[in-house]
Parts: C-alpha cells; structure tokens; sequence
C-alpha cells in the first residue's frame, strides 16, 4: 500500500524554489503562468493579508500549492 498521507502548510519561502522550477515544463509553464514577476508573487503571497497560501506534500515532496481568497 502507497503512503498517500499529505501534509499541509502556509507556503514558505524555502518552499518558492521547488514551486518555481514546476515552470521550467512548457506544459506547467502555459497552465499555470507563466511565472513572469517571481519577487513580486513571492512577496505578495508572503505578505497577503485577505487570504493565504498552501503548500501541499506527499511524502516530504511539494504536490501542490493552493491559494485561498
């Protein structure tokens, strides 16, 4: 049996790099973003105040980030 136990957190900022790279695959890059003002998102995210931001793992490994308005 796969251990499908997730883990959620507020998203860190340790957390950007991994997140970021998901926009180095075309297909993520076009679906996703693209990622053009990546201080701007990370500082907004960090500092949001009318909602947060998660990051979601599976096994010590980033899945999934969800913004929550």
């Amino acid at each position: 049996m796969l251990d499908t136990k997730l883990e959620v957190q507020i998203f860190r900022k340790q957390d950007f790099p991994e997140y970021l790279s998901w926009f180095k695959d075309p297909d993520l890059n076009k679906r996703l973003g693209p990622m053009e003002a990546e201080d701007e998102w990370l500082q907004y995210v960090l500092n949001d105040q009318g909602g947060s931001t998660y990051s979601i793992f599976q096994n010590k490994n980033l899945v999934s980030v969800i913004g929550v308005v």
